[in-house]
């Protein structure tokens, strides 16, 4: 799990779970809403 390998030259990490569910899906919806997701109802 400790992923030693390095990533591949140019490859982006965009998210990385940090183990809390709520951070993970506030910062997916952040995002989703940077990249132009549709609004939020």
């Amino acid at each position: 799990f400790a992923n030693l390998r390095r990533p591949a030259r140019g490859a982006t990490t965009v998210f990385k779970s940090l183990g809390l569910a709520v951070e993970d899906i506030a910062t997916a919806q952040l995002v989703y809403d940077a990249l132009g997701g549709p609004p939020r109802a």
